[in-house]
């Protein structure tokens, strides 16, 4: 687990008070009771904002990643004895978007050996249009479907990424 980032300490105020402050890792007081127990609740209030707020963060983007992974997995599948592992290698953009920067397929063999290959930005093939595919994917992860007014179907954003990395992935085995 990681350090908390609020903790409680015994502390003396410039007018005299003594008590106890709710600190965060900079060392800023954000809290001050003369109450132990109180200070100490405040904290764990502070550290659980703190941690769903970081959790929230990460949480989609990490999600959406896992399950490229997989559906990238499902489809490659055939081409391996056993399962392959597969990794999607991402960065963050200058506007803090995310890019995808390499998918990696492959598989451990006994002693190390193994094998697989690895989609690129810099190959000249067509893993340029599988990793924008997947930065698709990835992006639409939690877009619910809509329906505009006056429209008879709904728009499915996701969906459509999913099946344009499939139908990518599907012409990249042919070739």
């Amino acid at each position: 687990m990681s350090k908390p980032e609020y903790k409680v300490e015994f502390t003396k105020t410039a007018s005299g008070l003594k008590g106890y402050a709710v600190v965060n890792s900079k060392g800023k007081q954000v809290y001050f009771d003369e109450s132990k127990a109180d200070a100490e609740a405040e904290c764990e209030v502070q550290n659980a904002k703190h941690a769903q707020k970081k959790q929230k963060k990460e949480s989609r983007a990490f999600v959406a990643t896992r399950m490229a992974e997989a559906f990238i997995q499902s489809k490659v599948k055939d081409d391996f004895k056993k399962v392959p592992i597969v990794s999607i290698h991402t960065f963050k953009d200058k506007q803090g978007g995310i890019r995808v920067a390499e998918i990696s397929v492959w598989q451990n063999g006994k002693n190390g050996s193994g094998g697989g290959y690895s989609w690129m930005r810099c190959d000249a093939t067509n893993a340029g249009a599988i990793i924008l595919a997947v930065e698709d994917f990835i992006l639409t992860y939690d877009v619910k479907a809509y329906r505009p007014k006056g429209w008879e179907s709904d728009i499915d954003e996701h969906a459509d990424a999913e099946y344009k990395l499939g139908i990518l992935i599907d012409d990249s085995k042919t070739e």
